[in-house]
């Protein structure tokens, strides 16, 4: 039984999400595949970089609705690539979710405001990625929608 409410919820999540555009970057190339392939799974279209430079040049033509950075790149950071981000004309509003290893606070200490949406702690899990992307998305805000993880038996 528990895993047919699984099943529910997860085609209940392809749904909300469906088409929805994400621009994963991460220099972890086996974490990059594990979340691209949770991305996939909630029906998302998915690029995925590993360099902050890849990041840049693939914008204009991926046009992502929501990008996920690494905080902690090599390089060019997770920080410093979303503020280049938003100085892109067209990009200003693209919603940013900052993705680490490090505690929440310990990340907005080192943002400055207006510059991420959303946190994710590492390592994370379908029902808080789908959550999270739920909520940088149009329909959340104009049509609350259920994102609660399926109920353990």
């Amino acid at each position: 039984m528990a895993s047919s409410f699984n099943t529910q919820w997860l085609n209940s999540a392809t749904e909300q999400l469906k088409g929805l555009r994400v621009l994963l970057v991460d220099d972890n190339l086996e974490y990059l595949r594990t979340v691209q392939m949770l991305v996939e799974v909630l029906g998302c279209e998915v690029s995925a970089c590993s360099e902050a430079e890849q990041c840049l040049d693939n914008l204009e033509q991926f046009r992502p609705d929501v990008a996920l950075l690494d905080v902690a790149l090599p390089g060019t950071d997770g920080i410093e690539l979303s503020r280049l981000i938003r100085a892109r004309a067209g990009f200003e509003d693209l919603k940013i979710v900052a993705v680490s290893g490090y505690s929440e606070q310990q990340v907005r200490r080192s943002v400055g405001d207006g510059q991420i949406d959303a946190f994710l702690c590492k390592p994370v899990s379908l029902e808080t990625l789908h959550a999270t992307l739920l909520s940088c998305t149009s329909v959340s805000q104009s049509e609350p929608q259920e994102s609660t993880a399926p109920s353990k038996p």
